[in-house]
């Protein structure tokens, strides 16, 4: 900083900075609020290839909030002020340097990280080369890798962190050892979910609705019972009609985390086969959560196929697409298939 309280990297005023300014102004404004040293990283991340961020080490941490740079610099080049960027960043930052329930030397010895071993699917496609670099199975045109799950100081969110290879040199294990685990914790750490989409729909609209009334209570409007209940009960008649004509699912887990993965857990497919009543069809709507669709309710698997790539492409974070496909689970095979062809996984 100079005596004027500037950072060297400051941009003049009008002139726009380009990203390597940018980055470098992130850096010293960063560690001009916090008053620690902020550091600038690159990280392989599902679906993304390779991505910069900034973290803050403060006071000798090693779990900080890492904060990716390039969508950030996007707003700014559509005209976001640097300083509403910046308290962006700061919330985003305060909100997760809150601790973990790890001390990070425990990391170092797999005696103590095998209970928090799970697995996870992502595209085999699109990380080709992110694989290269992380112990892996396939199952059908999808990957599974492992994760270390960790509780946050929020009981309804978790953090994890990908297993590299250079793990299992740390901790001394094959990779047999540590899909072992997997398969033992995953189903316990992230129980399955299994839910009608009309349920799951009105509940989110009941909380919308809830937010709703409290704000216009909070300034001094009000709605009268006879109203909430009337919206209500339009919520419901709504979403359980088109659900009655054509019945989809989510299936997930209790944490909405990495919840495309319970399908892989022993007896799942048949399970949800039992609850629906038929075969069925699995849409990969991300890697946190599935739909299944009833045989019934699928006259068209071609058109279905179709639109999960568009939606994909169009509705889905980049790092949240789990796969363009359409798979089907058929009793009599007993076995999970894409759509196209039949295969037999290769994975539990």
């Amino acid at each position: 900083m100079s005596a004027k309280g500037k950072s060297r990297f400051a941009p003049r005023k009008g002139k726009i900075m380009d990203y390597e300014q940018f980055k470098n102004y992130v850096k010293a404004s960063l560690e001009t609020i916090t008053g620690a040293q902020a550091e600038l990283f690159s990280v392989k991340k599902n679906n993304m290839g390779r991505l910069e961020g900034i973290a803050v080490r403060e006071g000798g941490r090693m779990a900080s909030p890492a904060i990716y740079l390039e969508p950030y610099y996007q707003r700014y080049q559509e005209g976001r002020p640097f300083g509403e960027i910046m308290r962006e960043m700061m919330n985003f930052y305060e909100y997760g340097r809150r601790p973990l329930s790890i001390d990070p030397e425990e990391l170092k010895d797999f005696a103590n990280m095998r209970t928090r071993v799970i697995y996870r699917l992502i595209s085999r496609q699109k990380n080709a080369s992110f694989l290269e670099d992380f112990p892996y199975q396939k199952f059908l045109d999808m990957a599974v890798v492992c994760c270390l799950l960790f509780e946050s100081w929020d009981p309804d969110r978790a953090a994890a962190m990908m297993v590299e290879k250079e793990h299992l040199k740390l901790w001394d294990i094959s990779e047999e050892e540590l899909f072992c685990a997997a398969r033992e914790n995953t189903s316990v750490l992230l129980p399955v979910r299994l839910e009608e989409f009309g349920s799951y729909i009105e509940k989110i609209f009941e909380q919308e609705l809830e937010g709703y009334i409290q704000e216009k209570e909070d300034h001094g409007g009000r709605m009268s019972e006879e109203q909430k209940n009337s919206a209500m009960r339009r919520i419901r008649e709504r979403t359980r009609y088109g659900c009655r004509e054509h019945p989809v699912y989510i299936l997930g887990n209790t944490k909405n985390l990495y919840g495309s993965s319970s399908l892989l857990y022993e007896g799942v497919a048949e399970w949800c086969r039992e609850k629906l009543g038929e075969d069925y069809y699995v849409i990969p709507s991300s890697v946190h959560e599935l739909l299944l669709l009833p045989q019934r309710s699928c006259p068209d698997p071609g058109r279905v196929r179709q639109m999960i790539g568009e939606i994909n492409c169009r509705h889905v974070k980049p790092e949240d697409v789990l796969s363009d496909s359409l798979y089907r689970y058929r009793r009599k095979m007993g076995i999970l298939e894409m759509w196209e062809e039949a295969v037999q996984p290769s994975f539990e």
